[in-house]
């Protein structure tokens, strides 16, 4: 996934959060700034796959990028925790 170009990876955690550790090439888009950041730069074209730390704030994201148009918008269950929790890589 994290080299995947039909998949553009969003992490909608708080930008401290990010900087902690996320996954490579994702873009930092904060849940409570989804609209202006998805307006700004997230592809249309794409499927949008978003995390944050469990969950919760990727389904509000999700939400959001619906309502906005987008139509291939997932939310990656169990967030970047679950990511972690499998071995997958992470980086500051």
């Amino acid at each position: 996934m994290e080299s995947d170009p039909t998949i553009t990876l969003v992490d909608v955690r708080f930008p401290m959060e990010y900087r902690g550790g996320h996954i490579k090439g994702a873009l930092l888009a904060p849940f409570t700034e989804v609209r202006s950041s998805a307006v700004a730069y997230l592809p249309r074209d794409t499927e949008i796959v978003v995390y944050c730390t469990t969950g919760a704030r990727g389904t509000y994201a999700c939400n959001i990028l619906h309502k906005m148009g987008f139509k291939k918008v997932l939310n990656m269950t169990g967030g970047i925790e679950s990511w972690r929790r499998q071995g997958f890589l992470v980086e500051k």
